[in-house]
């Protein structure tokens, strides 16, 4: 009986439906990019924060002592741009995309599968942010290792892979003369 019911099923057809036209070209577009849609935007930010180093900035409060990441939106503010403005801004990004974003896709796609996931994005963007923060606060205040890693919200354990991973980044930019990227000096362990 349970033979026969199997077969039932499998003689039914099922109907099915293609996707829409405008999913297919969405998904065709990721695969396109090499990004996940998460991804894109993690290193559309990074190419902003690592080519205009005013467009990111740690602010520490005074009442906890913490320090938190500031974003600024780069661009013309206090006006609608004029056409000629707009211009320029899409060639200075178009640019500063195509001399930063081949090298940060190259980097962050950990697997080497030719496509950047939604992990491996936030995890090249938490390591260039961390890095940034930690080189800032080292030089703006003198502070053992134990104190950076708990103004920055990681792990002693943490820290010697994301250092290395954040000077392997750096030396990956280092002829690219649009890219800043401090030096990032640690203290000794205590």
């Amino acid at each position: 009986m349970i033979f026969t019911s199997f077969l039932l099923l499998l003689a039914i057809e099922i109907p099915t439906t293609a996707p829409p036209p405008d999913f297919v070209a969405y998904v065709e577009g990721i695969r396109e990019s090499g990004l996940s849609e998460s991804a894109g935007n993690d290193l559309s930010g990074l190419v902003i924060h690592l080519t205009e180093p005013e467009t990111l900035s740690f602010v520490r409060d005074p009442a906890s002592g913490e320090y938190s990441s500031h974003y600024r939106v780069s661009g013309v503010f206090g006006h609608a741009p004029s056409a000629q403005q707009l211009q320029e801004m899409r060639e200075t990004n178009a640019r500063r995309t195509a001399a930063v974003l081949p090298t940060l896709k190259g980097l962050a796609d950990k697997d080497r599968s030719g496509f950047v996931s939604t992990a491996e994005g936030r995890q090249i963007r938490r390591t260039i942010e961390w890095g940034l923060e930690a080189a800032f606060i080292l030089s703006s205040e003198t502070v053992e290792l134990a104190g950076l890693c708990k103004l920055t919200h990681v792990t002693l354990a943490e820290v010697p892979a994301m250092a290395a991973e954040y000077e392997r980044i750096r030396q990956a930019f280092k002829d690219v003369p649009l890219v800043k990227m401090p030096a990032l000096t640690l203290p000794p362990a205590q």
